[in-house]
């Protein structure tokens, strides 16, 4: 017996996608507007003499997502 067609035609398949694609694109805009978010706060931070925000700062939010990463991996390994 065969499958149930999960989309009744390939134009209900194709508007599937899309509101995938869209959900998607919105999900990674959400992302990038937090990072930026952090990276704001944590500059403020550390011109504040936040001395733990100023050694994860950086050029930008991207860079400062890393750094972030990069110190929580070396806990993690200082502790194993």
């Amino acid at each position: 017996m065969p499958r149930k067609k999960q989309y009744e035609d390939d134009a209900a398949r194709a508007a599937a996608w899309r509101a995938r694609q869209e959900r998607e694109r919105l999900a990674a805009a959400e992302i990038a507007r937090q990072a930026e978010r952090l990276h704001h706060v944590m500059k403020k931070a550390a011109a504040g003499g936040d001395s733990e925000a100023a050694a994860l700062i950086g050029a930008t939010a991207a860079e400062t997502l890393r750094n972030i990463r990069r110190k929580f991996e070396q806990e993690k390994t200082a502790e194993s």
